[in-house]
Order: C-alpha cells, then structure tokens, then sequence
C-alpha cells in the first residue's frame, strides 16, 4: 500500500510539475500573442500613415498637373480671343460699310417701288 501511495504521491508530483510547465509555456504564449498582436496594430497604423502621405502626394501631383493644364487652356483661350478680337476689329470698318450699303440699297429699292 505504500508502494502506491508513493506511486500515486510521484504521479501527481509529476502531474503537479506538468501542469506548471504547461501554464508556464501558456503564460508566455499568451504574451507572444499580445506582442504579435500589438505589433500588428503598429505595422496597421504605420501602413495607413504611410497610405494617407503617399496619397497626400498623389493628390498634389495630380492638382498640380490639372492646375497646370488648366493654365495652358486659359492662356490658349485667351490667344484665341485676342486673336479673334483682332479680325473682328479688322473686319469692323468693312463690315459697316456692308450693312450701310445693303440698308441704302434696300432703302433705294422700297423707294423705287412705292
């Protein structure tokens, strides 16, 4: 009888060691994990961080290109009417002339028939 309360006092010794063993490695993979996890969020935060600058530089290349496309165009447009301005006032003084002449004619021609 002795013989097996010393095995089963050796067994649950044994037991009792393994037990602390296991929560021992529990304990410090649960620490892993909140290390990993923490880690994770820290790589997430860095990752968006980085994100939101390279869009922030993205965006202002791209406002910049637009803005100067858009400062192209303007200057085109603004070539374009000078430009047009130009003929109109050219063709001001002949136009006039067209007009008073066509209107003199027609006067003459409502005057003929009347």
């Amino acid at each position: 009888m002795e013989d097996e309360q010393s095995l089963l006092e050796q067994v649950r010794q044994k037991e009792g060691e393994l037990k602390k063993k296991f929560e021992t490695i529990h304990d410090l993979n649960e620490k892993k994990i909140t290390e990993a996890k923490k880690k994770a969020a820290e790589n997430i935060a860095r990752a968006e961080l980085q994100s939101d600058e390279e869009t922030n530089v993205f965006f202002a290349e791209k406002r910049l290109e637009l803005q100067k496309e858009m400062d192209s165009l303007k200057e085109l447009n603004n070539a374009r009417k000078t430009e047009i301005i130009a003929r109109g006032e050219e063709n001001l003084e002949n136009a006039v002339c067209r007009i008073a002449n066509l209107v003199s004619m027609k006067e003459e021609y409502a005057a003929e028939n009347d």
